[in-house]
């Protein structure tokens, strides 16, 4: 039984969800538009117009404050320093957007599971959802629905619908559908078993964080450190800071520096990850 199950579920897998199938976009084409989603659903229609206005001021503040500041000339840096600022806050957007959908999906799962319990169709669920949920998660199922009340194929319709929201708790509640559709399952009793398990997962996610907290604000003092000293270096030693940010001597405590944060921010983020 329970191989045939897991092959029910390789199969609607495969035979569902082949995204790159139906997508023509490559990688670096599906990560800009999924991050400028996450801007617009955010900021409105004109997030990512308010980021690159947003990066290009803070750009001008950082190379006029440190050439003001500490006499140091970064208008070449410049384009690398709007690059960088724009990525960093259009993945903040994109993280963001992702947490308020995995926020919200629970209710998603509760309403539909209600409904079909009370004998309501797939397509009529999904409209109470809308009626409950007055934000993007609602605008995404009201599509959805307006798509199945049409006649569309859904195994199209919410792969579609898993390119604008790739998240691993709607990929669950796809097969689920999928399976139940294409197998005959009931899909309430699906429904609040997967609701179940979400709900579960996020209590773990919660329990997780707050164990790795006192560790993670470690982290980020331990960042910032370098930092505050270099700049109490500016007042107390102009000398020295001049010579640690200028001299060809000092190049390789600048690389030294900038080489030790990254690799132990990115070690540290490896660790949290792996903490079950």
């Amino acid at each position: 039984m329970q191989s045939d199950m897991s092959s029910d579920v390789e199969e609607v897998h495969e035979s569902s969800f082949n995204l790159k199938a139906l997508s023509k976009q490559s990688f670096l084409q599906r990560t800009w538009t999924s991050w400028g989603r996450g801007a617009t659903t955010l900021l409105g229609p004109l997030g990512p117009v308010y980021l690159v206005v947003g990066s290009l001021v803070v750009t001008g503040v950082v190379a006029t404050g440190t050439f003001w500041w500490i006499k140091l000339n970064l208008l070449a840096y410049s384009p690398l320093i709007f690059i960088v600022l724009l990525l960093a806050s259009l993945a903040f957007c994109n993280k963001k957007r992702q947490s308020l959908f995995e926020q919200h999906f629970p209710n998603v799962l509760n309403i539909t599971s209600s409904a079909m319990q009370s004998g309501e169709s797939l397509s009529r669920a999904l409209e109470h959802v809308v009626d409950s949920l007055h934000n993007f998660v609602g605008r995404e199922f009201e599509l959805v629905s307006s798509r199945l009340k049409v006649g569309e194929d859904p195994q199209v319709v919410f792969s579609r619908s898993y390119e604008r929201n790739p998240y691993p708790s709607y990929r669950f509640f796809m097969v689920a559908i999928m399976m139940g559709i294409n197998k005959g399952a009931r899909l309430s009793e699906v429904m609040q078993q997967l609701s179940k398990v979400i709900y579960n997962k996020q209590k773990l996610e919660a329990k997780k964080r707050a164990l790795t907290s006192e560790a993670r604000i470690s982290a980020k003092i331990l960042f910032a450190l370098p930092f505050i000293f270099m700049g109490v270096m500016a007042y107390m030693a102009p000398g020295n800071f001049k010579f640690v940010l200028h001299s060809s001597h000092a190049s390789w405590l600048r690389w030294y520096i900038i080489g030790s944060e990254a690799t132990g921010m990115l070690v540290i983020q490896w660790l949290m990850r792996r903490v079950k």
